[in-house]
Parts: structure tokens; C-alpha cells; sequence
């Protein structure tokens, strides 16, 4: 896989980003309100539709 590691806000701006030739372990401080700001801007989880997902994970 090619990439690394990062920690983004909701708004997707990078906070912190782990090196690609080291180990790491990342920590952020995280403003949680934006978290309300975005559930705002993209009401993703108020119109989604569990019922119809019975059809994907039906083996």
C-alpha cells in the first residue's frame, strides 16, 4: 500500500502525518465541535438507510 499515516480534521486538513521511513505514533488535539459543524454540512448519518443494507451482507 502506498501512503502513510495522518490524523485529519473533519474539514480534512491534516494535523499531524507519520513519516514514511520510521515507525510512529501519532497524537492530536482534537476541537470536537467541529465535529457538529460537519454532521451539519453533510447530514450523512440522518439520511442513511440501514434497512437496505441486508442485501450486501447476506451470504
Amino acid at each position: 500500500m502506498y501512503g502513510s499515516s495522518f490524523i485529519a480534521d473533519p474539514y480534512g486538513r491534516v494535523l499531524v502525518e507519520a513519516p514514511r521511513d520510521a515507525e510512529a505514533v501519532l497524537v492530536a488535539d482534537l476541537a470536537l465541535g467541529q465535529r457538529e459543524d460537519w454532521l451539519t454540512l453533510f447530514p450523512f448519518l440522518r439520511t442513511r438507510r440501514p434497512d437496505t443494507y441486508a442485501a450486501l451482507t447476506a451470504g
